[in-house]
């Protein structure tokens, strides 16, 4: 008889089943034996179901679940296409595909890799995700500590199952012997329960064979009552887990092929067998007690025979890895080559430990092969990089230095490109450039060869290396995409990915014409199905933004943030809103600072993005906020500061240069001019992206003395679609848009064209000032930028234009100045620098302004019209 879970318990569960309604992830939590597993094929008779069985040690065997229930070909297939934070996620979709509103269980979650649980927890998203049910042991932060997290992400409701108690065990008791339950002694329930602790395992043994203590007794009493060669099939069925055929069982356990029927028969009569006919030991913890009888050398030596057999059959790769992990060092090449292979998938997947630890069992397979040894070198220092940090640098450094000496030099480069990823994600400048150079002479020497896709991947990551580099320009960067030929037009991912890297140095260093073709190339091959594609996808955007073509950017950031999303890949959502939050600020939309701020306290903002992030607050903030709302802003900047004074690059420059303004805005001119210096350290162009003459002007206007260059807003001024564009402005400044291709963002449009304006009205071209100062004026307000319009109002007012009526006050001039500015929305300290006044002097002006016009400032909008 079997023994049975308490029927409300499974009453509950197969209404929940059932219920349309709810489509929760139940988790059933005992100890092994408390009869996890009969409850759940209690609660799902009669549904079909899909069942997943992890074997004991899957848990060592990333993927093992998902190559069940996929197949391995989808997953191999997955793990070369996919990059890896991608990986859970485009695999979730297509299990999610699979499962689609169907009912799932999965018995003993605890042996389930991590990376399965992730795959799984993916393939819950979406409409009608699939009815899980799992069983597992109990978990806590140190002991499976997956299934805690798994758990967490998917919200499932948990069932605990509580032991036995004593009217059940008395019930059970009853039902064996065919008696009433009230003719059970209750000393012998209560001997029963002390014994046992209510385990339903133990309990049923006890039962039928008499009292047992542990499932490490009642299996012991149950072998040593059988003959050797059926003790040996047992073994051979328990080690075997679950996956092996007649023959295999045969093989391992030595009997005759026609005497194996009458073992299973007596391993059926004692119950060791799955009741349901699967040729496995009926419990895990039965199995993995009966497979550990012999000791555990026996226990070894079979797993290594199981080895031999999975090594013939190419679709039990994942029982052969996990049977290799459990047995005898075999000596055998095969042996360290699929170990080997395993490592690399782990790898792969960024599981470091896992890595190293099958590095070292493949090493201890390795007779010395060039081959393995090369390639655990190779394994051995990117795992413990990404696990130890700095410190595994020396270690890493030491590996490159031996893979070069053996001649194996591409291994070599990807250890380079290890660490320059390692060096980009913490900032080390010096790390990354002296890596970057090394390949970069690498890369020049056509004799290393190497297939398309390699070329590409160490092309790539060099091109990634130049962007955080003690040189912002290198000079050898467009010699390395002139060079790169064919990784440039052809369609394969990792091409393209150089295709874009190269299109955003290509529009860097001025060659346009180039970067626009280098973009379309991508934008017409990427497919935007496939999840990893969306990488290249997205730094086609970033070349897009150098160009200045905001709306192609845009859209390019919106689909991969949009795909992102849908596919559950947050690394990728997060990273494309980073940029969408500067293109927003850039535009003034108001909630722009919002998304910026929540994209820098996700994990999963991408270190060299910061900037991009940071500089989104700050524009926000100065299109829409108050003096307050600056001072807030440039305090959260100022924590980035120390870090980014030491690191060069566009983004950096960038930063630097919106601080300035910043500062500006606020009346720190001298921290302004420290603050642009800074951005001429980190970059010393002047592309769109970082407007250097632009800000520094500004700043040496606002200190009193002579800009260092000249005019820098000229060029861009003297362009044919801006000349034509301002003189439109001029005729009619309300009624006209914007041009749809223009050099810099919207707010920053109005600002290159306000500091124009004031520099001629210094000049004494007050005639042309006043004109295009109602321009800005009414540009900004219309886009809803106070702050500018504010400053043009007050510039116009300099420049002799007509007053906005204020009333019958009796305010001075210098008081309507003061005032209008405040009223627009303006400081003390911006309209100072405004108006070239001292704090103290502005304040004393709004002091008077205030009790003449008899309202609190906050009203003194409405008040002056």
């Amino acid at each position: 008889m079997s023994t049975r879970v308490p029927r409300p318990v499974v009453g509950s569960l197969r209404e929940s089943l059932l219920s349309r309604a709810d489509r929760r992830t139940t988790v059933v939590v005992g100890e092994p034996g408390a009869g996890k597993s009969v409850l759940l094929a209690e609660a799902t008779a009669g549904t079909p179901v899909v069942l997943a069985r992890p074997r004991r040690g899957d848990a060592a065997v990333p993927l093992a679940l998902v190559r069940g229930l996929l197949g391995p070909e989808v997953v191999a297939g997955a793990l070369d296409a996919v990059a890896p934070e991608a990986l859970a996620g485009a695999l979730g979709v297509l299990l999610h595909d699979v499962l689609a509103a169907r009912v799932v269980v999965v018995d003993d979650l605890h042996e389930v890799d991590p990376l399965s649980l992730d795959v799984l927890a993916a393939a819950m998203g979406g409409p009608r995700p699939p009815r899980v049910l799992a069983a597992s042991r109990p978990w806590t932060a140190e002991r499976y500590a997956a299934v805690a997290a798994f758990v967490g992400r998917v919200e499932a409701e948990v069932v605990q199952l509580a032991p036995f108690t004593d009217d059940e065990i008395a019930r059970l008791v009853a039902a064996h012997r065919g008696c009433a339950r009230e003719e059970v002694d209750p000393h012998e329930i209560a001997e029963l329960a002390r014994r046992t602790g209510g385990n339903a395992l133990l309990l049923g043994a006890s039962v039928r064979r008499g009292p047992v203590d542990s499932a490490a007794e009642y299996v012991t009493r149950e072998l040593a009552a059988l003959p050797e060669e059926t003790r040996g099939v047992a073994r051979a069925i328990a080690v075997l887990g679950g996956v092996g055929t007649i023959a295999d069982v045969v093989a391992l356990s030595g009997v005759a092929p026609g005497a194996l029927a009458g073992h299973l028969r007596v391993l059926d009569d004692v119950r060791l067998l799955d009741p349901d006919g699967d040729l496995r030991i009926r419990h895990p913890l039965l199995e993995e007690l009966v497979a550990g009888s012999a000791g555990p050398l026996e226990e070894r030596r079979l797993h290594g025979e199981a080895a031999r057999l999975w090594a013939r059959r190419p679709e039990r790769a994942a029982d052969l890895v996990g049977a290799l992990q459990r047995s005898l060092p075999l000596g055998e090449p095969w042996a360290a080559a699929s170990l080997l292979a395993a490592a690399a998938d782990a790898w792969r997947l960024q599981d470091a430990d896992r890595c190293l630890a099958l590095c070292d069992r493949a090493e201890q397979e390795s007779v010395g092969e060039p081959e393995v040894s090369a390639g655990l070198l190779h394994l051995r220092a990117e795992a413990r990089l990404h696990r130890d940090g700095d410190d595994g640098v020396p270690a890493a450094e030491a590996t490159v230095a031996r893979l070069r000496e053996a001649g194996d030099w591409q291994r070599a480069a990807e250890v380079r490109l290890a660490l320059i990823n390692h060096g980009m994600m913490r900032f080390d400048v010096d790390l990354v450039g002296r890596h970057a150079a090394a390949i970069a002479e690498e890369l020049a020497e056509p004799a290393h060869g190497g297939s398309l896709t390699w070329r590409a991947r160490i092309t790539r990551g060099y091109l990634a290396a130049t962007y955080v580099s003690a040189d912002p320009m290198p000079a050898d960067r467009l010699a390395v995409i002139d060079a790169a030929g064919d990784l440039l037009h052809a369609a394969h991912p990792e091409a393209l990915r150089v295709a874009a890297y190269a299109a955003a140095a290509y529009a860097q260093a001025g060659r346009d014409e180039e970067a626009v073709a280098l973009i379309d190339h991508v934008r017409r091959h990427v497919d935007l199905d496939h999840v990893a594609h969306l990488v290249e996808y997205g730094l086609a955007g970033t070349a897009c933004v150098h160009l200045g073509r905001l709306d192609i950017a845009r859209e390019i950031f919106g689909t991969v943030r949009d795909l992102g999303r849908a596919a559950g890949v947050r690394v990728l959502e997060v990273n494309a809103e980073a940029w969408l939050a500067l293109l927003d600020a850039w535009d003034g939309v108001p909630d722009a600072a919002a998304s910026a701020r929540r994209c820098l306290a996700a994990p999963e903002l991408w270190p060299p993005l910061v900037p991009v992030a940071s500089t989104a607050v700050l524009e926000a903030v100065l299109a829409h906020g108050d003096d307050a709302a600056l001072a807030a802003a440039a305090a959260e900047a100022d924590v980035l500061a120390p870090m980014f004074s030491v690191l060069p690059g566009v983004a950096f420059a960038s930063w630097w240069l919106c601080r300035a303004r910043v500062s500006l805005a606020l009346g720190a001119v001298e921290d302004a001019a420290a603050q642009v210096e800074a951005a001429a350290r980190a970059y010393g162009g002047s592309d769109w992206l970082c407007p250097l003459e632009c800000v520094a002007e500004e700043v040496a206007l606002a200190r009193r003395v002579e800009p260092a260059r000249h005019d820098p807003p000229a060029a861009w001024l003297r362009r044919p679609e801006i000349v034509a564009w301002r003189r439109a402005l001029v005729a009619e400044p309300g009624a006209l848009g914007e041009p749809d291709v223009l050099a810099l963002p919207v707010a920053r449009r109005w600002e290159v064209l306000l500091a124009a304006a004031s520099r001629w009205r210094r000049a004494g071209r007050t005639s042309e000032a006043r004109e295009l100062l109602r321009a800005v004026r009414a540009g900004a307000e219309r886009a809803g930028l106070v702050r500018v319009a504010a400053l043009a109002s007050a510039e116009l007012l300099l420049a002799g234009g007509r007053r906005r009526a204020v009333g019958a006050w009796g305010l001075t001039p210098a008081e309507e100045r003061v005032a209008l500015l405040a009223a627009g929305g303006a400081g003390n300290r911006e309209i100072a620098g405004a108006l070239n006044l001292s704090v103290r002097t502005v304040e004393n002006h709004m002091a008077r302004v205030l009790a003449k016009v008899g309202v609190a400032r906050a009203e003194l909008a409405d008040r002056l019209g």
